[in-house]
């Protein structure tokens, strides 16, 4: 049975100290990965057949408090709904200036997710405005999209809306952002996920606490439960796991907060090492 795991946080001037130690993973092929310094980078760059290593990121602009104020910290707001099918997306701007047909903002935008198996899946689309352009592919899940080409302003230059044809949000990117925002993650099939490392960024002009929990579901039917649940002030706090957060295939990841004020700003990143099973 997975265990839920109550993190410990260091500052960042504590956790860059020669006092904290890297996690190490050893996998059912007997390979010994460490997820810090050199090794780390090996991973990244491909170099260790098998394992990949995943970069996570997500941000919430306004987390408000009170009961049943809790949301994943992403860009749609309230909590995130993993799609129940595998179906095509369609994505558009809220500004014309994101059109392929023209120089101006975004022209295509990369998405990348997995099919109805499962199976990593990815596909390039041109962008048509505030008119919806679509996926050739089925989108089960999305772990990233982001702007591939754009024209005279580097960028989209309206937000970006992602559905798919049951009218689930499927992912935002904010303007001039050109990436999503999603603190949310999918493990595919035929894969293991080891959680090494999240950090929680907390912005408010006044002070709030925040709790951000790690909810997840195996197999994408089952319930959620909590996996990890950790506290941050204002700024910024990093959780360095020991024992890494471990989820099997086709499990869901979700980050959930709750502010004890309103209009907080969470962002949340997260580091997987990601093995072949």
């Amino acid at each position: 049975m997975a265990e839920t795991v109550k993190g410990t946080y260091f500052s960042a001037k504590q956790a860059n100290s020669n006092q904290q130690e890297s996690p190490l993973i050893i996998d059912q092929h007997s390979r010994l990965i460490t997820t810090g310094g050199s090794d780390l980078v090996a991973v990244a760059a491909g170099l260790i057949p098998g394992v990949e290593q995943v970069y996570k990121f997500g941000r919430n602009p306004d987390i408000d408090a009170g009961a049943g104020a809790t949301e994943t910290v992403w860009g749609g707001g309230g909590i995130y709904a993993f799609p129940a099918a595998a179906e095509v997306l369609s994505v558009a701007s809220a500004d014309d200036d994101d059109n392929g047909a023209t120089a101006g903002g975004a022209l295509t935008l990369f998405i990348k997710g997995l099919d109805a198996n499962y199976a990593e899946i990815s596909e390039t689309i041109t962008l048509s405005g505030t008119a919806a352009s679509t996926t050739s592919n089925a989108f089960l899940r999305v772990e990233t999209a982001y702007v591939t080409t754009a024209g005279g302003t580097d960028a989209n230059t309206g937000a970006l809306t992602c559905t798919n044809v049951s009218a689930d949000t499927v992912f935002t990117i904010p303007a001039n952002q050109g990436r999503t925002t999603l603190g949310v993650y999918t493990v595919p099939a035929g894969k293991t996920a080891y959680m090494t490392t999240m950090i929680i960024t907390v912005s408010r002009l006044a002070a709030a606490t925040v709790d951000v929990d790690i909810m997840a579901r195996e197999g994408g039917v089952n319930p959620f439960v909590l996996r990890g649940e950790f506290a941050s002030s204002v700024g910024e706090s990093q959780a360095l796991f020991q024992s890494p957060i471990v989820f099997t295939e086709k499990t869901d990841i979700r980050m959930d907060a709750t502010s004890t004020s309103a209009n907080t700003q969470v962002s949340v990143s997260f580091d997987i090492c990601l093995l072949d099973n």
